[in-house]
């Protein structure tokens, strides 16, 4: 009986079948790879790209913040530059808030498939794997596995550089409020502008269902742990 090598791991389960039926395998595979493919990297591309869209939304509400100058008249100073800006700002939370409802979840499970995909691959590590397969001179397989891990990590990155610069832009609006020239404005828009600094104390940040926040710093982790876990196979295969 011949062994038929699929892309996807089914050989267990479709390897006695006939070579005309395993070529209508491959493209139904291949079809299905294709599809799947398209749906994470749209799903990703839309939750960076819009968390993204939200962080360029923040930088011009910071510029806007900078441009604040005393008015002739305090009153209709007050209203007319400082209510546009702070509706816009209610606007942005909204936004995030939306933002973290709709895709925390999802996000929890990526990065949970992303810790168990790099560390695991069937009934071996992938780390192992890769070792194992290196020294039995399988390059291809080896070049699958490291594929993997570098589309992964890619993924990875996406997510957690989207929340750390949702951070540091919603952060900056403090700074930029700061370094305006708000002790030459009146009082009252002083006062309006310390209640708009204390609510910006609260950064706009995006979580993992809600267990940890998306910074870059959670890249690092995940990789640190991950290699630190591989060079450990790689002692003990040795050994």
């Amino acid at each position: 009986m011949i062994a038929w090598r699929y892309p996807l791991p089914t050989t267990c389960l479709l390897g006695g079948v006939s070579y005309r039926i395993y070529n209508a395998l491959i493209v139904i595979q291949m079809m299905q790879i294709i599809v799947l493919s398209l749906a994470e990297c749209t799903s990703d591309g839309f939750f960076f790209c819009i968390t993204m869209h939200l962080c360029g939304q923040l930088e011009l509400l910071r510029n806007r913040f900078a441009e604040i100058r005393r008015g002739t008249d305090d009153k209709v100073h007050n209203d007319n530059s400082l209510r546009p800006l702070i509706i816009r700002h209610q606007k942005l939370i909204t936004l995030a808030r939306n933002i973290e409802d709709s895709f925390n979840i999802n996000i929890l499970i990526r990065f949970i498939l992303i810790s168990v995909v790099i560390a695991m691959s069937g009934k071996l590590f992938i780390g192992l794997r890769v070792i194992t397969l290196f020294r039995q001179r399988e390059y291809n397989e080896v070049m699958k596995m490291l594929f993997f891990i570098q589309f992964y990590t890619l993924q990875c990155f996406l997510f957690t550089h989207a929340g750390d610069t949702l951070h540091s832009q919603s952060a900056s609006i403090i700074t930029s409020i700061y370094n305006t020239t708000w002790y030459e404005l009146s009082p009252t828009i002083v006062k309006d502008l310390m209640l708009i600094m204390i609510r910006l104390k609260i950064p706009l940040r995006l979580s993992a269902g809600k267990f940890f926040f998306l910074t870059r710093s959670t890249m690092t982790d995940i990789l640190k742990s991950t290699m630190t876990y591989i060079s450990f196979l790689q002692v003990t295969m040795e050994d």
